[in-house]
């Protein structure tokens, strides 16, 4: 199955004088932990205590580079497209 999803926002920035900053990233990360039912904890229980939470997305984005702030209120709007492939084994 594929399916594609926009994330879509704005970042304010508020600033009631000079800012300098080094920069403006966007990060995203997602994570996934596995869990075993019940039913199964006796047979995977030693696996199961071994498992690590799996990366699934790691993107960043540069919303402005280094530079200066000047007093005012900036919105940074984003949109992301996010494409999720899902693979079942039966």
């Amino acid at each position: 199955m594929n399916f594609q999803d926009i994330v879509k926002g704005v970042i304010v920035v508020q600033s009631r004088g000079e800012l300098p900053h080094n920069g403006i990233t966007l990060s995203m990360e997602g994570v996934v932990n596995l869990q075993l039912s019940a039913k199964s904890v006796g047979v995977f229980e030693a696996f199961y205590n071994s498992l690590k939470p799996i990366q699934l997305v790691n993107y960043s984005l540069e919303i402005a580079k280094p530079g200066k702030l000047y007093h005012s209120t900036l919105l940074f709007w984003f949109s992301l497209f996010l494409n999720i492939m899902i693979v079942l084994t039966v």
